[in-house]
């Protein structure tokens, strides 16, 4: 919308000054409002308009106003307020300002045709320190809390456990972990809507129950501006919190979930401000524990709303570097908010139970506000590049992902991510409902990040490398090249991914690792993927019993996989699940005979293993079962120092108390570690365990649990050739493996059923161990000439 300057200035002919002088009341009432010369008149075409006033107020607005030559809104000693009621109530005005204690605002429903949302046409946007824009939970409406109900919108919550959707996908509990994700179907909803490089709706809202309400969606902004927006002050789209998630004469929790952020849209010459905030996030859930089992979270949670969308377009040619100082422009999901009663879940448990929403877009022109912002006040997937490079990055506040197919993040210098709300991720495309989780999936494009100099990452903050799907092993779907040392500090976390379906996994190559004690280098539970399972109301997504990996675990099973038969052709028997298989053997069911115990292998090779963890089977009435751990190879040139944490253990199987809903685990995965020395302190830990089993109800304690992975470590010269006994040295131990001085510990053993001793039926239930394994490399035999 742009128009010649001669245009503009004829269309904002100035008028009066037209000034609120009512209290609340409607914005076409003209006894509501008086001109210079006393009169009660409303505003027309030219003329300013001003609504300030020292008491609270607000003003409706249910059409669209002329032409104003400026508005005005706040500056008062109370805040005055407009709320749009109508969906076309646009805001004209050649300035609009919106000064400390004034706010724009909409209001909300369940129907689109019922909303209002924030459209202003302008040459220049003032939002001024103390002022904002704000649409927050007046997108679709939740019900109030009398039943059970589904929440409104195209991405609106739908079940138990599930947050609403916009641009990001809503949180989920377990008990809900099957349901597709990006279908356009109307029994489950809950799918991402709206165009990222031009957002104009509102976000949907989150599920109520009898005992809370679910979160509204966040509503729309829209700034259509010919001249400059500048925010200092707030302009806020986000999603509503669900309600409290207490528990209700023993009903175990509330199940309210929060509602999906909204939209901002705005289109400008040019956008500045200096600490201001963009929000378009998501609405928090809970994590709420149940009366009734003191030692495990509920089986349903009050998960929290996704992110909405943020467009900003300005002029790539008049925009320069540095109009935007000190913003906050964000699109993250929801946070829990958590209940604290016999248990105190920690990050992982919290990881482990339920799947968080997803960030919503950011999408920019081109890369100066990036440039601007990038580790300090930008949160969402930030869409539009394929490839980001600058000379070096402090990353200390916000959650971003680059995502794209092959997305290239190049740090010349040193790179530090540091700061307990800092998260970069890299890679990743899109959720995908190809597995139970609604992972990210990360396209099929090799995903890299280079860093020329060191790279930190410590005090709470978490770096994600996210594979791409692969043609085979060691192809490599995430390559992490650091010409310096990879250093994960005290409270620092790195998360390796590995495709769940194809098994595609990340690689880091290092001048030196160091993992200090407190530090976590993961990929736990990022293998294959643990078959589907039950989804809620006996619907099932995928008639699939086994999981992924080349030596899944699976299921003897009379329904609802009738016909399914093993690949020895012989049929199936019983309806209990197995673990995942790697290192060690998953842990069988209790439908043991010569058929189960063919059908379970292990597989990689043990020296060198480069595979992740397979996934459990599924039986009937489970929910998602355990994933296989990932990978985390690392070759680095000169040396590996594990004072901290290396984990690559495999999903434990899940249970809901007392409902019979039974899961197997899944296998442990693989650490593989190359360099000419490796040592850790006694803090240092490997581990590539498989999934235990855990149950309240011993009755149910039927389930296999997870094979061990596999775990190598390298030392001495570059490995050229094949492995013999000229060219390396095999050890199990690292006390006996030379340029090897590590106190710590190193277990890849299979996971236990703790109640296993109970099926007599069954001869064991617990996975078998996989392989740990020491080499020295040789250096290589022949001749030296040295030339002077």
């Amino acid at each position: 919308w742009v128009l010649p300057m001669a245009v503009v200035a004829d269309l904002f002919a100035h008028g009066g000054t037209i000034t609120w002088v009512g209290g609340d009341g409607d914005w076409s009432d003209a006894a509501n409002w008086q001109d210079g010369n006393g009169a009660s008149v409303v505003p027309a075409a030219g003329d300013d308009v001003v609504i300030r006033s020292d008491a609270a107020l607000t003003v409706t607005l249910g059409a669209a106003t002329p032409a104003l030559a400026s508005l005005t809104l706040g500056g008062g000693a109370e805040e005055s307020k407009i709320c749009v009621t109508n969906w076309n109530a646009c805001i004209e005005a050649a300035t609009v300002r919106i000064a400390a204690k004034g706010v724009l605002t909409c209001r909300g429903a369940f129907e689109k045709a019922d909303m209002g949302r924030v459209w202003i046409k302008c040459v220049d946007l003032d939002v001024a320190s103390g002022g904002k824009i704000d649409v927050s939970s007046c997108g679709y409406l939740a019900e109030e809390k009398s039943s059970l109900k589904n929440g409104y919108g195209p991405g609106a919550a739908a079940t138990y456990g599930m947050g609403a959707s916009h641009g990001g996908v809503g949180g989920m509990s377990v008990y809900c972990s099957t349901r597709p994700m990006m279908l356009a179907n109307a029994s489950y909803s809950n799918i991402l809507y709206d165009d990222p490089a031009a957002p104009v709706e509102p976000g949907s809202s989150g599920r109520t129950s009898s005992f809370t309400r679910g979160g509204n969606g966040g509503g729309a902004v829209r700034v259509e501006a010919t001249g400059r927006v500048t925010v200092s002050g707030a302009v806020l789209a986000n999603g509503g919190a669900s309600g409290s998630a207490t528990n209700h004469g023993g009903q175990r929790n509330a199940h309210g979930t929060g509602g999906a952020g909204g939209s901002v849209y705005i289109t400008c010459e040019t956008f500045a401000g200096t600490n201001g905030v963009v929000r378009a996030d998501g609405g928090d859930g809970h994590f709420a524990l149940m009366d009734y089992y003191p030692s495990a979270p509920d089986d349903y949670g009050d998960c929290v709303g996704g992110g909405g969308m943020i467009a900003i377009h300005y002029s790539a040619e008049n925009q320069s570097a540095g109009l935007a100082k000190e913003m906050t422009i964000s699109a993250r999901p929801g946070f829990y908010r958590t209940i604290y009663r016999y248990y105190t879940p920690t990050l992982a448990t919290c990881d482990r139970y339920f799947i968080d929403g997803d960030l919503g877009t950011l999408h920019f022109t081109d890369g100066k506000l990036v440039g601007d912002l990038l580790g300090t006040g930008l949160s969402g997937r930030i869409l539009g590049f394929t490839e980001w490079t600058c000379d070096s990055m402090t990353f200390t506040n916000g959650f971003v992902r680059f995502q794209g197919e092959g997305f290239k993040l190049k740090v010349l210098g040193d790179l530090v991510v540091t700061g307990a709300n800092s998260r970069l991720d890299i890679g990743g495309v899109a959720m995908t409902n190809r597995v139970y989780r609604p992972e990210i999936w990360a396209g099929r494009e090799q995903v890299s990040l280079e860093v020329g100099g060191n790279l930190t990452v410590t005090g709470g903050a978490r770096l994600d490398l996210r594979s791409a799907e692969t043609n085979a092993p060691s192809s490599w779907g995430a390559l992490a090249s650091v010409g310096g040392t990879m250093t994960v500090g005290a409270s620092g976390w790195v998360y390796a991914w590995c495709d769940p379906v194809n098994g595609g996994a990340p690689k880091f190559k290092v001048a030196n690792l160091a993992v200090a004690a407190g530090g976590v280098l993961t990929a736990e539970r990022r293998g294959y993927a643990g078959a589907p399972g039950w989804a809620n109301g006996g619907t099932y997504w995928k008639r699939r019993s086994v999981g992924y990996g080349p030596t899944p675990g699976f299921c003897n099973t009379a329904a609802p996989w009738q016909g399914y038969t093993f690949p020895d052709g012989t049929a199936l028997s019983s309806y209990y699940s197995t673990g995942g298989s790697h290192g060690g053997l998953g842990g069988l069911s209790t439908a043991t005979n010569a058929t189960t115990t063919a059908y379970n292998r292990t597989s990689d090779d043990e020296w060198r293993p480069n595979m992740p963890g397979s996934g459990a089977g599924a039986a009937p009435m489970s929910y998602a079962n355990g994933a296989g751990g990932g990978v985390i190879y690392v070759e680095a040139a000169n040396h590996i120092q594990v004072d901290g944490e290396v984990n690559a253990d495999g999903d434990r199987g899940l249970t809901a108390a007392g409902n019979g809903l039974t899961t197997a685990g899944g296998a442990g995965g693989t650490i593989f570690l190359s360099s000419r020395t490796f040592a850790g302190a006694a803090t240092g830990v490997l581990s590539a365990k498989g999934g235990d089993i855990g149950y309240e109800d011993t009755a149910k304690a039927r389930e296999g649990a997870g094979g061990g992975g596999r775990i190598a470590v390298w030392t001495g010269s570059r490995y050229m050739g094949r492995i013999n006994s000229t060219s390396v040295r095999k050890f199990t131990s690292a006390n006996e493996c030379p340029g090897c001085d590590f106190a710590g510990t190193a277990t890849a053993a299979g996971g236990v059923n703790s109640y296993a001793t109970l099926e007599t039926e069954c001869a064991t239930l617990n996975g078998g161990d996989g392989t740990v394994r020491f080499v020295h490399v040789l250096p290589p035999p022949g001749f030296m000439f040295i030339f002077r």
